[in-house]
């Protein structure tokens, strides 16, 4: 008999320790593609020496946005920083969304073969 009213008391503990665990992976998921999203822009960046409507497309195509840290226009040898963000409705670490930004910067006409 007690192990049903323990069962039964556990079941919302369990509930919320699960859509916590969904949070996190959620989080981590989006957080991971924002990774690789700017290491693309800052090789486009690096590679073009600008921010052009090409990257803005995929980076609106992953459902991000892109703030250039900087107001100039850079030049070869300049190095330009940018955020991206991305907001993420939670389930339950939070009532509002949460805006999951990473930031990184690269430098103008400095590119990999």
């Amino acid at each position: 008999m007690s192990y049903k009213l323990a069962l039964i008391l556990s079941t919302p503990f369990l509930m919320m320790v699960l859509l916590l665990l969904g949070d996190i992976a959620d989080i981590t998921l989006v957080k991971s593609g924002l990774d690789s999203l700017a290491t693309v822009v800052g090789y486009r960046i690096a590679y073009g020496g600008r921010l052009d409507a090409n990257t803005e497309a995929m980076i609106a195509d992953y459902g991000a946005t892109i703030v250039l840290l900087d107001e100039e226009t850079p030049r070869i040898g300049d190095t330009v920083a940018f955020r991206l963000y991305k907001e993420y409705d939670p389930f339950i670490v939070s009532s509002s969304p949460l805006q999951i930004t990473v930031t990184r910067s690269t430098v103008v006409g400095y590119y990999d073969h």
